[in-house]
């Protein structure tokens, strides 16, 4: 969170772009996670300069219940309405099972890059 500040201190633009509670739409409005765009469109693994590039956390107790996926559709999602976003990119940890199989979800393609040690996908809408 503290570099996501930091970030947001230097480059003010960037706030839209910047860090999001995950919170259950409950009645008690538990916060299981957070997200953020690396940055706006052109901040991404690729530097592909039309292409925004999201992240996800959910914290441990939450996992495996599909919130990584409807976050990250209702980032892309968000992008694309208020910014006019189509094309995103993903990088994931070979070893990362389940954010693997939320880019599946997600109809993201492999583009054979990796980029530090994380392999690298894509998606156009």
């Amino acid at each position: 969170m503290r570099f996501r500040r930091d970030q947001v201190s230097e480059r003010p633009a960037w706030l839209p772009w910047s860090l999001r509670a995950i919170v259950l739409r409950d009645p008690a409005r538990v916060m299981v996670g957070y997200a953020n765009f690396h940055g706006p469109p052109g901040v991404n693994d690729l530097g592909r300069p039309d292409a925004a590039e999201a992240g996800y956390t959910v914290f441990e107790p939450y996992r495996s219940r599909g919130f990584a996926t409807e976050t990250a559709q209702a980032m892309m999602d968000w992008a694309a309405r208020e910014h006019g976003v189509r094309h995103f990119i993903s990088g994931v940890a070979p070893n990362n099972a389940p954010s693997l199989r939320v880019n599946d979800k997600l109809s993201f393609a492999r583009t054979g890059d990796v980029v530090d040690g994380e392999i690298i996908f894509e998606l156009r809408r």
